[in-house]
């Protein structure tokens, strides 16, 4: 009976190639589910332009398998092509068994392991757990050392997204807006940097300056406090020692607005001895 309903396929088939008018093949219950006409075939509708049409209007939202290719060893499929309605778009997914690869919707969107958005491609998945995922790798066409690799990871509290060649990581930003370049700790800063940074100018604003040394208010410290500062503490009050800047660093704007303090506080000095030497010399003319 099998090989009887597989010769009489064929043989409908081979007339519908070859058949300038239409034919139709239907189940027991009439419904049409084979259509050909002018070497076209359908599958659930009239032929269209191409060789293959297959389709199926349900009258309302849904999904329908258009195609499923089972592979001929490997048991996690099959690929499973599917047409699908919600609401205002139309989308195309391709599967793997139960596994979302690839949806393309009718406007243009593209989503790769997921739904598309407003974005033209979107990729992700969602593991359930922390880890990382290579969402695009990009291969240099004649160097060695990459590919380009954009992985997004989370970590706790925090989601990432960080730039690779090959296995050098380069960048990486955090979902709360801090960027590490050359490292992935960020600590408490909005840019963390592994390396030098070469740059023509650098302005770092200031909420205030050093010039209420030269106020009338002003306690200037004797020379003899501050030997005797230096003798005990080993580095000028109020500027941080070596082990304080080894450990903590040091933050431009207020270490320099201290510098100037120093300075002016050294001009004073000088302005101070200058008038002495000047008192000096005046009674030695007398």
């Amino acid at each position: 009976m099998k090989n009887k309903l597989l010769a009489f396929l064929a043989f409908a088939i081979s007339i519908g190639i070859y058949a300038q008018k239409k034919v139709k093949l239907e189940d027991n219950t009439n419904a049409s589910n084979f259509y050909f006409n002018n070497g076209k075939v359908g599958i659930g509708k009239l032929p269209s332009g191409a060789e293959l049409s297959l389709g199926k209007k349900t009258g309302s939202d849904g999904s329908l398998t258009r195609l499923s290719l089972e592979p001929p060893k490997h048991t996690g499929g099959p690929w499973n092509y599917i047409t699908r309605d919600v609401g205002a778009y139309a989308y195309l997914d391709q599967y793997y068994g139960a596994k979302q690869l690839l949806t393309f919707r009718h406007d243009g969107k593209i989503g790769i392991g997921k739904q598309p958005t407003d974005a033209e491609l979107s990729v992700g998945r969602k593991t359930g757990n922390d880890g990382s995922l290579t969402r695009l790798s990009l291969e240099p066409p004649k160097h060695t050392g990459g590919p380009w690799k954009y992985i997004t990871r989370d970590a706790g509290a925090y989601a990432y997204l960080d730039q690779y060649y090959g296995a050098k990581h380069l960048l990486t930003f955090r979902h709360d807006g801090k960027v590490g370049i050359g490292t992935k700790n960020t600590g408490s800063h909005r840019l963390a940097i592994e390396g030098s940074v070469g740059a023509r100018e650098i302005q770092v604003e200031a909420s205030g300056w050093s010039d209420f040394v030269f106020e009338k208010e002003y306690n200037l410290p004797t020379l003899l406090e501050v030997e005797n500062y230096i003798k005990e503490n080993g580095h000028l009050k109020d500027i941080p020692s070596e082990p304080e800047v080894i450990k903590n660093g040091i933050f431009l704007g207020e270490m320099d607005a201290k510098l100037l303090q120093k300075i002016e506080e050294l001009t004073l000095y000088i302005i101070e001895q200058n008038k002495r030497i000047t008192a000096l010399e005046a009674e030695r003319k007398n």
